[in-house]
């Protein structure tokens, strides 16, 4: 009966699925954790949170326009509820990937240049940004912003891979 930390599991293994690309296992689990949620007045922020994930898995599929609908319900919620001041870093990174998906580049730069200090400090957050950045601007011809990003990126991933070392040897 505990529908937090049910809902809460759920989209803890969604979110490493899709991390792992695993289209199937994260919609199952996200779904599952969506209908726990669902109707749990304290559960809100975590049923809003799921609805991010879910707009990853719709990404990963393809479905760019789900997506972008998805994300826009979450928005609309965040604004009504906290005046929109606790956007979770993955909001703007699943938002940035689905104007990408669309082709819409300078909607995709827009939105991870206007989230600023979000997720600055989650390695993969920054990582995804830097990945989008390069992406957008390589399409646009932008090589030379692409490059700095991608610079950007690969110190990220090589501060990653220290961590992940260090933490191998210990």
């Amino acid at each position: 009966k505990d529908t937090f930390n049910m809902g809460s599991e759920y989209v803890g293994k969604s979110r490493l699925m899709l991390r792992l690309k695993d289209e199937i296992k994260a919609k199952i689990y996200i779904d599952s954790a969506l209908y726990i949620m669902k109707n749990v007045k304290h559960c809100e922020p975590c049923y809003h949170f799921a609805k991010t994930l879910k707009a990853g898995i719709k990404n990963l599929s393809g479905d760019y326009a789900g997506a972008l609908a998805e994300l826009n319900e979450v928005e609309a919620f965040l604004i009504e509820e906290g005046g929109g001041q606790n956007f979770p870093p993955d909001f703007f990174i699943e938002k940035a990937k689905a104007f990408l998906g669309q082709k819409q580049y300078d909607q995709a730069i827009n939105i991870l240049h206007s989230s600023k200090g979000a997720g600055g400090s989650y390695f993969q957050t920054a990582a995804d940004k830097y990945d989008i950045l390069v992406k957008a601007y390589q399409a646009k011809g932008d090589y030379r912003q692409a490059l700095e990003n991608y610079m950007q990126y690969i110190q990220v991933e090589d501060s990653m891979s220290v961590l992940r070392n260090s933490s191998e040897v210990t």
